[in-house]
């Protein structure tokens, strides 16, 4: 007949030759034992046994800052690494605005210089109708 001191202070009547404890929580007990002779009855003797369950190793404080230090790390090298992309991102954006930029300002100054070419040969074409027209309308005048 086994009794618990710490958990239970209740003598539970067990037939079998073995003791399984299972579900019991962290801390210090004392295990009580009687056993039982058929013909003499119950023993005057106990066995006594000290018995220490741990903490499971999630309950430790080395485990928790071990896991609190590598939420930490992982946060900052996270952050770390977003960081480091949208910098390459951010490059990469500005690579193309200044392709771009160039590609424009190369456009502008060859519409520049289509507009030059326009002007000059509209210009040339007025003086070519207007020598002629020129040298036709002085004859007539004079008639």
């Amino acid at each position: 007949m086994p009794q618990i001191k710490g958990y239970n202070d209740n003598w539970n009547y067990i037939k079998e030759n073995h003791l399984r404890i299972t579900s019991l929580p962290f801390g210090q007990y004392t295990l009580n034992i009687k056993g039982m002779n058929s013909s003499t009855g119950w023993s005057n003797n106990e066995l006594s046994l000290k018995i220490k369950v741990l903490k499971p190793f999630y309950w430790s404080s080395w485990f928790l800052l071990s896991c609190m230090a590598l939420l930490l790390a992982s946060i900052f090298f996270t952050i770390k690494w977003r960081t480091k992309r949208l910098e390459i991102a951010k490059q990469r954006l500005e690579d193309e605005i200044n392709k771009r930029t160039k590609t424009i300002r190369e456009q502008a100054e060859q519409l520049k210089e289509l507009d030059k070419a326009k002007s000059r040969f509209f210009s040339y074409i007025t003086h070519e109708f207007r020598t002629p027209l020129t040298l036709i309308i002085s004859p007539l005048r004079q008639l």
